[in-house]
């Protein structure tokens, strides 16, 4: 059954829905594009329409999945406060938090993490998305080093940049893993004191 009519876009948006749906109730390994076609009501024939292989489809699920996942949390609130290290702990807590909400997306992230092992052109997305987030963390981390400039006068913005979206990808992953053993709150309280020692 084609479904009824819908602009390429919305048509492209089921398709992925589906997918998303798909991959996260049976995993990566077993989406295929006759699963997707029938939980989105659709012939296969139209997901091959637009999405011309298998391939082509995963691909556009992980681009999505980081556009909701690979972006830090920033908003007017944020950027209201004052103190570099306070806003760098904020960052930390939001992203770490969301990925508590988020379980699902995160789980999904990670097995497409195993795929990059052996699929460059997932491997090259997943390299773009995460220097895209380091870069969203520059800003912070160069004005945490101008803070702390006399007192650190080696600390580096990109070296800062890493570790801390290094301590957010350990607690994705705890938080996939073990979610019952990590405490947000015990988290962001650590984070803080670690970040007051760079005073």
């Amino acid at each position: 059954m084609p479904g009824p009519r819908a602009s390429e876009a919305e048509r492209k948006e089921q398709i992925l829905e589906a997918a998303l749906q798909v991959a996260t109730r049976e995993g990566l390994e077993n989406l295929s594009t006759r699963k997707v076609a029938a939980e989105a009501g659709l012939s296969q024939g139209l997901v091959f329409f637009h999405f011309e292989s298998r391939d082509t489809l995963l691909l556009a699920l992980l681009g999505r999945l980081l556009e909701r996942t690979a972006v830090p949390q920033v908003d007017s609130e944020f950027l209201q406060i004052a103190a570099p290290a306070q806003r760098l702990a904020e960052l930390l807590r939001r992203d770490v938090a969301r990925f508590l909400r988020e379980r699902t997306s995160v789980q999904l992230f990670f097995d497409y993490w195993v795929m990059g092992a052996h699929n460059p052109p997932v491997r090259d997305l997943i390299r773009q998305a995460l220097a895209k987030y380091r870069k969203a963390y520059e800003p912070i981390a160069e004005a945490m080093a101008l803070d702390r400039k006399e007192r650190l006068p080696a600390l580096n913005p990109q070296g800062l940049t890493a570790v801390m979206v290094s301590l957010i990808q350990g607690c994705a992953v705890q938080a996939v893993i073990d979610p019952d053993g990590f405490d947000l709150d015990q988290f962001t309280s650590t984070a803080e004191d670690l970040l007051d020692l760079l005073k």
